[in-house]
């Protein structure tokens, strides 16, 4: 063995140890290789990728020279109908390479870390599925009519699942500009609900989320993107489990949570008497996302407790027990109960983020 390389528990480089066959020549082979593909001066290029929207996406956007969110051209594919998956582009700049691999490398980085704080900020943004090789059964057109009921009937196919953006390269080496193109819509506290009049309309706070998020400290934006990556995951599962939907969107908190770094210790068992995960949990949340009402403040204390059951095998929303059934006052308030999960958590990783890049915890997300 040449080279040993170690890992911490994190998965981080922590040093590297020459082996037996270490020679002199292989030391300046590998600092040349370093050089020329790690330490050269980078390449300014551009990743683009297609993202989905819970509206019909129309118009232009951009934040400095960092990314453009935009439209895609009316050639391609639109979704058939209000309530879908909407296709729209996103360009990312980053810092590339000449080396292939690692120009590659470094847009898939910087683009998936970038995209997944964009669906923590942008209501309905989802990312295309990760695993761009995944099939599924699926109704396929055209259809043809049944004579037995007189309606069209399906067929099934096994087919690869994406959008792909066809005659858009992957990667180039500037952002798009606006030209002629609309800009973005955007509001205050842009609406959540369909309708045939709306288009994707951004927060109007965005562009200072971004620049809070490029300010964080290095180990505050891994962090913020744990915490985003399961409110994102919250959604991609909502419709195959409730109860997996739930526990994602605590975990998304929980992931931001941080112990008094000094504790008290009991004398006798030498266990820690400082505040355990269910107090540091409402702790954050009352500080971040507090309750206006007897009836938030009431979810707000459930919220822990309802997740710890699900963890550890006492509980399943009603849904996802064998039955399924979707009627009745148990269903309803489980519904209660996630959608106000979701709200509040959401809320909490905005707050947390806005006071920890500027100073000031602010009154609403």
């Amino acid at each position: 063995m040449t080279l040993t390389l170690i890992y911490d528990k994190r998965g981080r480089l922590t040093g590297i140890e020459p082996g037996p066959d270490w020679s002199e020549e292989i030391a300046v082979q590998l600092q040349r290789e370093v050089e020329s593909k790690l330490m050269s001066a980078p390449v300014p290029r551009v990743r683009i990728m297609g993202l989905y929207a819970a509206h019909p996406v129309v118009g232009y956007w951009r934040y400095k020279e960092k990314l453009v969110l935009r439209e895609v051209p009316s050639t391609l594919p639109q979704a058939p109908m209000l309530s879908a998956d909407h296709p729209l582009i996103c360009e990312i700049a980053y810092e590339g390479s000449g080396d292939g691999l690692v120009d590659m490398a470094r847009a898939d980085r910087e683009s998936r870390q970038l995209v997944l704080f964009l669906t923590l900020l942008v209501r309905g943004l989802k990312l295309p599925n990760h695993h761009q090789s995944r099939k599924s059964w699926a109704y396929l057109p055209p259809f043809e009519a049944n004579d037995s009921i007189g309606r069209p009937e399906p067929h099934s196919g096994y087919v690869q699942l994406g959008y792909k953006l066809n005659g858009i390269p992957a990667r180039t080496d500037e952002l798009t500009e606006q030209a002629d193109a609309a800009a973005m819509p955007t509001a205050a506290i842009p609406p959540e609900y369909i309708s045939h009049d709306l288009t994707l309309t951004l927060p109007e706070s965005l562009t200072d989320d971004l620049d809070g998020f490029f300010s964080l400290t290095p180990n505050d934006r891994r962090r913020l993107l744990r915490s985003a990556y399961w409110l994102h995951h919250s959604r991609q599962v909502f419709y195959y489990s409730k109860s997996a939907a739930y526990t994602a969107l605590v975990q998304s908190v929980e992931v931001l949570l941080e112990p008094p770094s000094e504790q008290a210790q009991c004398s006798t068992c030498l266990r820690s008497t400082g505040p355990g995960p269910t107090r540091l949990f409402m702790d954050f949340i009352n500080r971040y996302a507090p309750a206006r009402t007897a009836a938030e403040r009431s979810m707000h204390k459930d919220a822990y407790r309802i997740r710890s059951k699900i963890a550890h095998g006492d509980h399943l929303f009603v849904l996802d027990e064998e039955t399924g059934f979707m009627s009745g006052q148990t269903h309803a308030l489980e519904l209660e109960q996630l959608g106000h999960a979701q709200k509040v958590c959401r809320t909490a990783v905005i707050a947390w983020l806005r006071e920890r890049s500027s100073g000031r915890l602010p009154e609403q997300a």
